[in-house]
């Protein structure tokens, strides 16, 4: 556990809105944790009578209503409640990916679960978690491992992955500073290579 809840500094509107001046001036530096699964033995989703869960493929949605580089063969799965859609989450598999904290593209292996989501009015209700277990669950079907990044000041999302199964297998580490880009070696990281051009 976390000595000091830093993410409650970092993930916040001032947080984000100092990264993305940041961005703009062409300074990015980021740490993201591989956290590895296998998907045999899924969790069974949990959830709340009134909230279900629908899982589409990437070709069946309209674009204009996911705010995500969907790929058609990309699954979502989406957490629906009265109110309409409260979470989401995407699972791509055997395909590459541009992880957005750092603008790179990355070539994964299996699953990659990405960008997890649930309204705020939403939140502490384990949405998040029976995102990810459905998410697993599809892909039990396509691969034997699933992979997801989560920055180490996201606590939130790490205490979701973990309590699905994932453990960290790595740390990929990003620097960008006036044109020149450097990104950690990937050899050690089993089923993630950077792409290349």
């Amino acid at each position: 556990m976390d000595a000091v809840p830093l993410w409650r500094l970092t993930r916040t509107k001032y947080g984000r809105a100092l990264w993305d001046a940041l961005t703009k001036r062409g300074i990015r530096i980021a740490r993201l944790r591989l956290y590895r699964t296998e998907t045999f033995d899924v969790p069974e989703p949990s959830l709340s009578p009134d909230i279900s869960l629908t899982v589409d493929r990437g070709d069946d949605l309209d674009s204009d209503a996911v705010d995500a580089p969907i790929a058609p063969d990309d699954w979502i799965v989406r957490a629906v409640a009265v109110d309409g859609i409260v979470g989401s989450v995407v699972l791509s598999i055997d395909r590459q990916v541009t992880v957005e904290p750092i603008d790179t593209a990355l070539k994964f292996d299996g699953g990659y679960i990405w960008a997890l989501y649930v309204a705020p009015a939403y939140r502490q209700r384990g949405i998040a978690s029976a995102l990810v277990a459905q998410a697993l669950a599809v892909a039990a079907d396509e691969t034997e491992a699933c992979l997801a990044l989560v920055a180490p000041d996201n606590r939130p999302s790490q205490l979701v992955f973990e309590g699905q199964g994932f453990a960290v297998e790595g740390t990929l580490s990003h620097v960008g500073l006036a044109g020149i880009e450097w990104t950690s070696d990937l050899d050690e990281l089993a089923g993630v290579q950077i792409v290349e051009g």
